[in-house]
């Protein structure tokens, strides 16, 4: 039928839940309907079905919530609770995120300092917060209050073929660069934010989460965080229609 064609399905997933599937332990499976049964099933088995039927079809998506809510800048706030659609942007209710990419083929041919990029994008993209439109005051409200940005990239694969690399070569290269291209574009975002909220303030939600900031900021950055404007930095969406635009050679990651 068409019934759930147009919607997304997930799974929220515990690390609770992964301990039992690693170990083959019973998972209890509560009632939604008052008055009815639990159901005791093994965890495994429950895995795996899950797994073919995102191999038959592309649903259930999985979301790993407690990994999720452990990189929460906003805890204080409340947890994370669902994504956008594409699953890139994971924070609060009720929030939007402006996203950006960098090509990073096109970088690469040029000779452009992708660090240097990511610092002046991430300015334009806060600007972009003020300037965009939103489908309701609420959320209008609570993302000038957070300030979430999006800045990722694309063209991954077209700049590793391009160089001779491979995905999954042996030597690790491939994921080595990768990491290497994320690292420096959000070391360098988090520059322009403690920029920024020195020379605007930092948003509204920072002083009620300036533990959560220091904890997940601190953890990639290895050192003290000022503080910032942007309660998130970067995300790499799928990039399909803009990395047409962009002429991409590959999409996203």
């Amino acid at each position: 039928t068409v019934g759930g064609q147009n919607s997304n399905n997930s799974v929220r997933v515990s690390d609770e839940f992964m301990r039992a599937v690693n170990e083959d332990a019973d998972w209890v499976l509560k009632s939604r309907v008052k008055g009815g049964k639990d159901r005791v099933v093994k965890a495994r088995d429950l895995w795996d079905q899950i797994a073919v039927a995102a191999w038959l079809s592309a649903d259930p998506a999985v979301q790993f919530a407690d990994t999720i809510n452990d990189a929460n800048t906003a805890a204080n706030d409340g947890e994370i609770v669902a994504s956008n659609p594409c699953s890139e942007y994971l924070y609060r209710n009720d929030t939007a995120c402006n996203l950006a990419s960098i090509n990073l083929a096109s970088a690469d041919r040029d000779d452009v300092d992708i660090r240097e990029l990511a610092y002046v994008m991430t300015i334009a993209l806060d600007i972009s917060i003020n300037m965009a439109s939103y489908p309701s005051e609420k959320i209008a409200e609570m993302t000038y209050k957070h300030r979430t940005l999006g800045l990722g990239f694309t063209g991954l694969g077209e700049v590793l073929a391009i160089n001779g690399i491979a995905y999954g070569c042996e030597d690790g290269l491939g994921l080595e660069w990768a990491q290497d291209f994320m690292q420096d574009i959000w070391l360098y975002a988090l520059h322009a934010s403690e920029d920024l909220a020195e020379k605007l303030g930092p948003c509204d939600a920072y002083a009620r989460n300036k533990d959560h900031i220091d904890r997940v900021y601190g953890e990639k950055a290895n050192r003290k965080i000022k503080p910032v404007r942007n309660m998130q930095l970067t995300n790499i969406a799928p990039t399909g229609t803009i990395s047409f635009v962009m002429d991409a050679g590959s999409t996203g990651i």
